[in-house]
This record gives structure tokens, C-alpha cells and sequence, in this order.
């Protein structure tokens, strides 16, 4: 958390937060506009210091009138003054640190406007709290480039370079440095350009058009169309039957989605998305992922029961959602603080100690043989430039330059240069998923049975086992799968073993939409001679990173009587209370 040395000119922030989202009244205040960069960091005490840009007068719900709100922003993102706290918050931590799964499904009607308002709660909401729902990267023009590059140390270092050896008759050679050094920056700063043009269009590409929301106009529930720029934190999105690109983060309220999150995780395999379930429990954007819908995720269908519109609150927006938090890691990355940059900076100033004392030394020699001042500061001056070669920075750029068009045919975009060197100190590289350095898919070969601590042989065709042994009607029942279109998708390892039982699943519903939370189960029958037995899988619980596992809920059709299966690394004490959630529904 950022706290700020805040100097007089920053008025003092009133008293306790307030429900942004209840606007049954609103009052006119004050807020204050301050702004903060990377470069006021002060090297002395390593704080941030403020001013303050500006002042403007918006409506904000339940502050008392005189009340001030005050903000910055950082890399993107608002920090919202907390007096209560004595720091600075996010907007997120603001607006959901005090949030229960109850609150956020109790308003299903939408945020209220009144027709007669020229300036409605969003408006002020989207304009003077969060913001437009924008994700902007900018692209740099040639010149800001071309500055930021020839103020690094080294290049002052080869200008003065440049300039001692035209004065000293090297006009040649400096114009060889001056040719080398232009061709790489030039090509550098071309070649940095596209990189941040190449992800400007693919942070623009993920965009989605009308986003349906509902708001209450009058008293009535209606749905309107509006702009995804105009999105906010709280509002309801009505979402489409398939084929849509989220423009935001929320969190889902009722129905099911299935969401393709390769763009955020490179997971290609569709996730199954649940509403929130009520409880008194807090709102926290890592304990309840499984029923957020992410920013630039591709839906790919949406199931709903009794023809109810499936609905989800808008929880973050811009560069507040995970996309946005991705593209900053992007633009801001975390400073590299690695041995080998001190030792380099150590080994310079090494070499810049040789240098003085070398030039001590030849001032003393062509002052003892009375040569003339002149000489002398060009003989002296010229050792710095032989300890430090002065065409160092070109050749680290042409090299990085070469690196930088490899890893574009690769498909690899650097926006960060100088990274690329710090990439050849790498000795070893770890890939921590399945199908990075193996082969993309599962192959199921056996099975092997056991009763008790005693094993049997292993099994390559499971159909011959018997039907009612559990192991094989937890092979066919503790799954993930759908169908999409008609083709079954899911966790590969769930769909390789699934196929390897040979069973067929059926889920009921003609249409793909309506398969909700309805009273009929989805159904798992063996192909073997048409068998009429059959399972039907009541409850499922996706995995849970807590628990380390999943669970289904199942039920012999022809019996009364239910049973769990359960698969994964099952803590003792939290498989316990694991256990207890499922017994209660």
C-alpha cells in the first residue's frame, strides 16, 4: 500500500467510507485531483511526494456536504484516500473489501437512473470513481523513443566521445560511431514501436461491441443497450446465449457459463463457471474465481433454467480487471535487481578508477616533457575512451536488435530491450504444464483394480469389470464434461477417462441453454449391450484449489439412495469440513 507524504496544499479527507452503490440520494461535493509518477520517488527517503492537479465538483451518495474524496493515480490504477485506515486504497479494495456474497446478490434490479437527471449515478460513478472501461496502451511516438534512449548514461558517455575525438583529428572513426550508433537506435526504436503497436491491437482485438445491462428507470426493471466504455463497478450485464467476449470482470448471480480463459491462463480447455452461492461470507475476488467471468475471456455458452436471463455484476473494470492487470505487468514490469547488473556497474567503476589514475599519470608525463595544454587534455581524455570503448552501447544494441527480430518469428514481443540481455544469463528454465515440453494429450493405457490392499492385474478394457463396482462408476461419474455443440469438452485427463470407460453421457434438455439446475440429472449410461443401467450425477463440485480435489453427488436411478465420489489429494482436516459442505446440500 502507497501512503504519501501529503503536503498542505491537500485538504483533509472526512470521515468513514460510504456504500457507493446505494444512490437514493446524493449531494454535491468536492473532489481532488492528484497525480504521482515513477519519477517523483525521492532516492533520500524512498517516499512519494503529491500534488495536488486540480479540484472539480461531482455528486457522491451519503457524504456529508463539505466532505472531500481524495485520489491519485499510479501506473494506471486510482488509490482512493481511506481516513479510517490512515491509507490509501484501491478502488477494488474500496468498493468490495466489505462486500458479503449475500449484498452482492440481493440487487437484481440494476442501478437505478432517473429520467430526469441530466448527471445519473453511472455517469458519475464511470467519470469520477472508476473511470471508462478502457484498457489504453499507449504507443509512443518516435521521438518520445528516440529521447528516452539517448539520456541513458552510456550514450551521453559516446557523445562525449564523439566530440573529443572530432577535436582531436578522429573524424573518421567518429563518424563510424556516430553511423553505428544511428543505424541501431533507429532500428531499435522501429523495432520497439511495432512491439508496443502489436500489443496496443491485441489488448484492442479482445473488444466486445453493445454490452445489455438493466437498470431501473421509473420504478421498472428494463434492459438498454450501452457502450462498454460505460460500464461500472455494480452494474448487472445481462449475457448473451454464446459467442461473447467479456468486457470486464464479474462476478456470475444466477445461471452457468462456459468460458474458454485462454487468453488469460493459455488453458485452452473450457471452464464451467457457477453463480455465487448465498452466504454470509465476504466477497474475495481469489476465494470465489470458479464464478467470475474475466475480462477479454471468450463465452462460448450460457445455461439458464425457466427461461431466466443469466446475470453478472460488474466487479472491475478497465485496468483494475485481471486483463488489466496483466497488460500492466506488460508495461511496468518489476525492476530485475540481479547480481550481474551490480557487478557490471562495479566492474565500470573499476575501470573508471584505472582510467583516472592513467590520466594522472599523463598529465605528469607531457607536463614533465612541457607539451601544451591542449595535447595534454586530448592524451588523458583519450584513455577514458580506450578503458570504456565508446562504441559499447551499439554493439549491445544491434545484438538485442538481432534477438528481438528471432523472437518475432517466434511470436515472442518485447516491448523491454534491455531485458533481452539480461535473458542470456539464464541457465536453466522450468514449464510447470503438461504439454509445453510433453505431448499435447493424454494417452490412457490400464487401469489397475483393487480390493482393499490387494491389487489385481491391470485392466486395458474396462467394459468386461463389473457395472456396479464403484471403480468404475467413479471413472464414469467424477467429471467436469459437457457438451458444446454437441462435441464433449473438458479437462483432457477427464475426457480421456471418461472415454475409457466406454460409457455415453446424456445431459437432458433439448437445448444446450437450458441445462441449469434442473431436476432431472445429467446421466451416464454403459454402451455394453445397451445396458438400462444407469447413474445420474445430481450434484457436481468443481475442483477446489483449497481442497485439492472435486466431487460429484451421484444416484442409482433404479435406487433411493446417494453416493459421493471424490478425486484429487484430499486433505485430512479440510477433506472433513469438505465433506460436511457436501452432506448439507
Amino acid at each position: 500500500m502507497i501512503r504519501p507524504d501529503l503536503t498542505s496544499r491537500v485538504r483533509d479527507q472526512p470521515e468513514p467510507r460510504q456504500n457507493f452503490f446505494d444512490d437514493s440520494s446524493k449531494h454535491r461535493e468536492t473532489m481532488d485531483f492528484l497525480s504521482v509518477s515513477g519519477s517523483a520517488l525521492q532516492g533520500s527517503n524512498g517516499k512519494y511526494t503529491i500534488e495536488k492537479v486540480g479540484t472539480e465538483t461531482v455528486d457522491l451518495p451519503h457524504l456529508p456536504m463539505g466532505s472531500f474524496v481524495k485520489y491519485f493515480f499510479h501506473q494506471h490504477t486510482k488509490y482512493v484516500w481511506v481516513a479510517e485506515k490512515g491509507t490509501f486504497s484501491t478502488l477494488n479494495q474500496l468498493l468490495w473489501s466489505h462486500q458479503t456474497c449475500d449484498s452482492i446478490l440481493m440487487n437484481t434490479e440494476g442501478l437505478s437512473k432517473q429520467e430526469s437527471e441530466s448527471t445519473d449515478f453511472m455517469s458519475v460513478l464511470r467519470l469520477r470513481l472508476c473511470g471508462p472501461n478502457k484498457i489504453e496502451v499507449e504507443i509512443k511516438s518516435y521521438w518520445k523513443l528516440f529521447m528516452e534512449e539517448i539520456f541513458h548514461p552510456f550514450y551521453l558517455f559516446q557523445a562525449f566521445s564523439v566530440a573529443l575525438w572530432c577535436f582531436d583529428s578522429y573524424e573518421l572513426y567518429a563518424a563510424c560511431v556516430i553511423i553505428l550508433t544511428l543505424f541501431s537506435s533507429i532500428t531499435s526504436l522501429i523495432e520497439t514501436r511495432k512491439q508496443s503497436k502489436n500489443l496496443h491491437d491485441k489488448v484492442e482485438s479482445s473488444k466486445c461491441h453493445d454490452v445489455t445491462v438493466l437498470r431501473t428507470i421509473l420504478g421498472r426493471k428494463v434492459s438498454m443497450a450501452i457502450e462498454p466504455e460505460a460500464l461500472v463497478p455494480g452494474d448487472l450485464i445481462v449475457m448473451p446465449a454464446a459467442n461473447y467476449i467479456m468486457p470486464c470482470d464479474a462476478v456470475l448471480i444466477t445461471g452457468q457459463s462456459i468460458v474458454n480463459e485462454s487468453v488469460l491462463t493459455g488453458e485452452s480447455v473450457p471452464i464451467t463457471k457457477i453463480s455465487l452461492h448465498p452466504s454470509s461470507e465476504y466477497y474475495s475476488g481469489k476465494a470465489h474465481k470458479r464464478h467470475i467471468l474475466y475480462s477479454g475471456t471468450h463465452v462460448l455458452q450460457t445455461r439458464y433454467y425457466g427461461g431466466k436471463a443469466v446475470l453478472a455484476r460488474v466487479v472491475s473494470t478497465g485496468f483494475d480487471t485481471t486483463k488489466g492487470h496483466l497488460v500492466k505487468s506488460i508495461l511496468f514490469p518489476t525492476p530485475v535487481n540481479l547480481q550481474f547488473h551490480k557487478d557490471s556497474f562495479k566492474f565500470i567503476f573499476f575501470m573508471f578508477i584505472i582510467a583516472f589514475f592513467g590520466m594522472g599519470y599523463a598529465l605528469y608525463l607531457y607536463y614533465v616533457r612541457n607539451a601544451s595544454v591542449a595535447e595534454m587534455s586530448f592524451r588523458s581524455l583519450d584513455i577514458i575512451t580506450i578503458v570504456v570503448p565508446a562504441a559499447l552501447p551499439a554493439a549491445m544494441t544491434i545484438g538485442t536488435v538481432y534477438s528481438q527480430s528471432r523472437l518475432k518469428k517466434l511470436k515472442i514481443f518485447c516491448i523491454s530491450p534491455p531485458r533481452i540481455n539480461v535473458c542470456g544469463k539464464i541457465k536453466l528454465a522450468c514449464f510447470d504444464k503438461t504439454g509445453t515440453l510433453t505431448h499435447d494429450g493424454l494417452i490412457m493405457n490400464s487401469v489397475l483394480p483393487c480390493d482393499g490392499a490387494n491389487f489385481f492385474k491391470p485392466v486395458s478394457d474396462i467394459s468386461g469389470l463389473n457395472v456396479h463396482s464403484k471403480f468404475v462408476q467413479g471413472m464414469a461419474t467424477c467429471h467436469s464434461l459437457t457438451t458444446i455443440d454437441g462435441k464433449m469438452n473438458g479437462d483432457p485427463l477427464d475426457l480421456n477417462m471418461f472415454e475409457f470407460t466406454k460409457w455415453t453421457l446424456e445431459e437432458p434438455g433439448a437445448n444446450e441453454n437450458t441445462r441449469f439446475d434442473i431436476l432431472a440429472p445429467t446421466i451416464v449410461t454403459p454402451k455394453k449391450e445397451q445396458s438400462s443401467y444407469q447413474i445420474g450425477i445430481i450434484r457436481e463440485f468443481s475442483f477446489s484449489s483449497t481442497a485439492q480435489c472435486m466431487s460429484v453427488i451421484c444416484k442409482d436411478l433404479k435406487k433411493p439412495n446417494m453416493f459421493a465420489f471424490t478425486k484429487g489429494k484430499l486433505k485430512p482436516k479440510l477433506g472433513v469440513k469438505y465433506f460436511k459442505m457436501v452432506g448439507t446440500l
